[in-house]
């Protein structure tokens, strides 16, 4: 049994099935492995699953504890969860002034949170926007809403606008030329941001009878 700080050189921990009492203090650049070798702060592997390993914080019964898990078995999957699933209240917290997301093999930022809670996905200043999303892939579609559902589905409900100083909705070009808006009156205009009548068209207008 260990019960007390050694600073002699090579000094061992406990086999299995001992213990030891007091602090460990780790002062070598390798880190501290748990069953496998150091290779970083701290190393925790699972030799029942090769190149995988776990940490639990908590008290390791399974069923509460907060985790984190990295599993290689044919494919790679690491996983960080809130083990306490006994009650739907049971929160995992992430603190940061500001929180990235980044996917790939070169760690390329996805989806950021500022410190104000604007979230940016494929922007880095969401800025005063409160969801953000830019594609800069051509062809592709930038945002897309899904009901799936085959019964009575709905789509989007957006909410904002009082009256004719604001809008609903507003839909613009990619140079930010408006196209159409919906006041917050209830005036739609195509083509004109003021619209005087429940619609107002600027320019041209067609309509067909035909089917097609």
């Amino acid at each position: 049994i260990l019960t007390s700080t050694t600073t002699t050189a090579g000094a061992a921990l406990p086999k299995a099935g001992g213990t030891m009492t007091g602090d460990l203090t780790v002062v070598d650049s390798g880190g501290l492995g748990i069953t496998t070798s150091g290779y970083s702060v701290l190393s925790a592997a699972n030799n029942a699953r090769s190149a995988s390993g776990s940490l639990r914080l908590g008290n390791g019964n399974g069923s509460t504890g907060f985790m984190f898990d990295y599993t290689d078995q044919g494919q790679t999957v690491a996983t960080i969860r809130n083990q306490y699933v006994a009650s739907t209240t049971s929160e995992l917290t992430i603190q940061s002034p500001f929180i990235t997301f980044d996917t790939g093999t070169s760690y390329t930022e996805a989806m950021r949170i500022d410190h104000t809670g604007n979230v940016g996905i494929g922007d880095t200043n969401p800025s005063a926007l409160r969801l953000s999303v830019v594609t800069p892939t051509a062809n592709h579609i930038g945002l897309q809403v899904v009901n799936s559902n085959t019964a009575d589905s709905f789509g989007m409900v957006v909410k904002g606008g009082n009256d004719a100083n604001d809008y609903t909705a507003d839909f613009r070009k990619r140079d930010n030329t408006n196209i159409m808006r919906i006041r917050g009156d209830g005036n739609v205009g195509i083509g004109t941001t003021a619209p005087v009548s429940k619609l107002h068209v600027s320019g041209n207008i067609t309509i067909d009878s035909s089917s097609n």
